[in-house]
């Protein structure tokens, strides 16, 4: 075994999805992993890429699948208005944490699924006067598509 340093891991990462357009994706990720492991006499978890690229993995894996309300709630951040707690400012209508916006799946009355947005606000979802159904699934927005080159030269 010889020692991987993080450059010589960052040019193999460059190396691995140059035939992928620069996409990493799960298969790339325990390709890489095994190399680590044959290379280095070093825990691989302690180098930082491998950390952003395990949360990125994770990240991928979990966008376009459903997940239960049952099952889990969408991951929460201070909110803005966390600053003012405990003070005058603060507002019975203010809340300390929320998850942005996610993709849900509500059910009606009637049965009918649908797609729409929401977020949490303090572990409960935020509901609108717009409609009261169940929400039963969520998900996070997919990461947004690369820049396209094709369309740089387009001119409308």
């Amino acid at each position: 075994m010889r020692l991987l340093d993080e450059e010589e891991f960052i040019d193999l990462l460059n190396e691995e999805t140059k035939d992928a357009n620069g996409i990493f994706t799960a298969d790339h990720f325990l390709h890489l992993q095994n190399v680590i492991e044959n290379t280095t006499t070093i825990d691989p978890e302690e180098l930082p890429i491998v950390k952003q690229l395990r949360e990125k993995l994770a990240r991928y894996e979990q966008s376009g699948k459903w997940i239960s309300v049952k099952d889990a709630m969408p991951e929460e951040h201070d909110s803005m208005f966390k600053r003012y707690y405990g003070t005058l400012l603060w507002d019975n209508n203010m809340f300390l944490k929320t998850s942005g916006e996610i993709l849900v799946t509500v059910k009606d009355k009637n049965g009918k699924r649908i797609v729409r947005t929401s977020s949490t606000h303090d572990g409960a979802w935020k509901i609108t006067d717009i409609f009261r159904d169940d929400i039963t699934h969520w998900m996070p927005f997919p990461e947004p598509p690369e820049k396209d080159k094709r369309c740089e030269k387009l001119v409308i």
